[in-house]
């Protein structure tokens, strides 16, 4: 059964003599991509259920809390889910987390390795209330599609009110807004048509 393990800086450490897992490990600390960029004790953004930003100030932030951040900020996307199955399924997870403490990989190893569908994890909590003016939420696919991309959509900065969906018949195609906002804002039949121009001629609508 995959477990996780610690990584440690004794001399004469080595990750693949305490790895016995035939299928091998890999790691997910900071800076291999599926490390946990929240830190316990700072105060940046907490990422709630569904991937909404709740931009007030809050105290320093717990262990739990950092790696709430982290769930949350995956689990609303049902790709991001799908490439954590793809490429963790079957492996140890390396971490630099004691193993008696709470890790963000903790999750990634039941997400990885359940028998359920990988929807199962999906978390669709909609917009609180007390957000509903805000137009922020996590975003892993960065939409530099434009010219001059629109204010609104913010996505540039991985950061938009939307996850552009797996399913999209093409970045920076006519359909793409309509497909990933839905709905008949006029500003998503803007993007449209803007994407149904040439790039050079692409301005903000």
């Amino acid at each position: 059964m995959p477990e996780r393990l610690q990584r440690k800086r004794a001399k004469g450490w080595r990750a693949k003599d305490a790895c016995t897992n035939p299928n091998g490990y890999i790691f997910i600390g900071r800076g291999s991509g599926y490390g946990n960029v929240s830190k316990i004790g700072s105060r940046g953004d907490l990422i709630l259920p569904g991937g909404w930003i709740d931009p007030r100030a809050h105290s320093p932030l717990t262990r739990q809390q950092a790696i709430d951040n982290f769930i949350n900020s995956h689990s609303h996307d049902l790709d991001s889910l799908d490439r954590i199955r793809d490429d963790l399924r079957g492996k140890d997870l390396l971490c630099w987390c004691a193993l008696t403490d709470a890790c963000h990989g903790d999750w990634l190893l039941k997400v990885a390795n359940s028998d359920l569908p990988v929807d199962a994890f999906l978390d669709q909590t909609p917009k609180p209330e007390h957000l509903a003016a805000s137009r922020i939420r996590i975003c892993r696919h960065p939409l530099r599609i434009v010219t001059h991309a629109p204010a609104w959509l913010a996505c540039d900065t991985c950061k938009a009110d939307f996850p552009h969906q797996a399913t999209c018949p093409g970045r920076g195609t006519p359909g793409c807004a309509q497909h990933c906002m839905g709905g008949a804002d006029p500003q998503v039949a803007a993007l449209d048509a803007l994407y149904a121009l040439p790039a050079a001629e692409r301005t903000s609508p």
